[in-house]
């Protein structure tokens, strides 16, 4: 049995042979429709015509109460922020509210009276969970309960980078340049950053651009600084990102006149 954008229920091919009765239940409400097929040719023009009937039995209650199907989508990893899921379901009453673990969410009309769009905010998908979904009418009544699943990530990003210090040298680390001074030549300079947490592929930005990399470790990383980066007086920020995308805390570089 299908509506105009999808099934409600799919049936077997009947064969005429075998009664010819089909039987297939609705998972959204848990109806019974029962298919029965006239095998009968007819007269007229139309020999080939038959005829099919659909009976439906309710489920007990089921022609009253809201029912919804499993969401759309049924999971999500954890960290996926905001995030709209798509019910589909009977007896949805303009109005309708979503409720998510207790705690209703904004919700609005789908495609058509089937459907409902439910907006999860990024709290309910920061960690790993099981969230209850429901549906309440107008007047109170509420639908079954689905499922929706925030399933742990197997490849969590890991704790950010940390920049506890921050110095110039020239050549040696032992010739430390301070302070930098606008004009100097970049050339035999390098910066040091030292902290932690520092992974294999970690970037050095200087006011938010990458410098190339000399040395780098899980706590020391060693750049190149540029001659234009020096050419003005300035406050920049310093910041380590790890290959995960996950950013240090800021030191600054003065570079003065």
């Amino acid at each position: 049995m299908v509506r105009q954008d999808e099934s409600v229920v799919l049936f077997d091919p009947i064969d005429p042979f075998d009664g010819p009765v089909e039987i297939a239940i609705e998972p959204i409400s848990g109806d019974i429709y029962v298919a029965r097929f006239d095998p009968v040719q007819h007269g007229g023009i139309h020999k080939d015509e038959h005829h099919h009937f659909i009976y439906r039995i309710h489920r007990e209650g089921s022609d009253l109460l809201p029912f919804i199907g499993p969401p759309a989508p049924s999971s999500v990893v954890e960290g996926s922020g905001p995030l709209t899921i798509r019910l589909m379901g009977r007896h949805l009453k303009p109005g309708a509210v979503v409720i998510a673990s207790g705690s209703p969410v904004p919700a609005r009309p789908g495609a058509d009276r089937f459907e409902l769009l439910a907006d999860l905010p990024a709290s309910m998908t920061s960690s790993a969970r099981m969230i209850e979904v429901q549906v309440e009418n107008p007047g109170g009544s509420r639908s079954n309960i689905q499922s929706f699943t925030v399933t742990a990530d197997p490849n969590p990003p890991g704790p950010p980078p940390q920049l506890n210090s921050l110095l110039v040298y020239k050549k040696k680390r032992s010739r430390v340049v301070s302070p930098v001074v606008a004009g100097s030549s970049a050339k035999k300079l390098r910066l040091l950053v030292m902290g932690a947490e520092f992974d294999a592929s970690a970037q050095l930005l200087v006011n938010g651009t990458a410098v190339e990399i000399v040395s780098s470790s899980s706590t020391e990383i060693v750049g190149r600084l540029t001659n234009q980066m020096l050419a003005n007086p300035g406050d920049f920020p310093v910041q380590v990102r790890n290959a995960t995308g996950r950013l240090s805390n800021i030191l600054r570089l003065m570079v003065v006149p």
